[in-house]
């Protein structure tokens, strides 16, 4: 399986999908920063490190920095996503 190491320079970043409508499907990789979000609507399965969680609407998650994790779309959701530095 290939990782990919994501770099970001800024400090702060949020994505609300209400506003862009991206899913959260990604493919996996890991970076530096705490990502955090909220699933206001839909469904998406998230992997991290060793463990699969299926998320749905109302649910929150933490990925912490380093850990390796993607995301499978199951439903079209809505979310708003934030990745900080810790």
């Amino acid at each position: 399986m290939k990782i990919m190491y994501e770099q970001r320079s800024d400090d702060f970043y949020c994505r609300d999908a209400r506003v862009g409508g991206l899913t959260l499907g990604y493919i996996p990789h890991l970076h530096a920063q705490i990502e955090l979000a909220f699933v206001i609507a839909g469904r998406t399965r998230v992997w991290i490190d060793n463990h699969v969680y299926d998320i749905c609407a109302g649910d929150v998650f933490i990925v912490f920095p380093n850990q390796v994790h993607r995301f499978e779309t199951i439903e079209h959701e809505q979310y708003v996503l934030l990745k900080f530095n810790p």
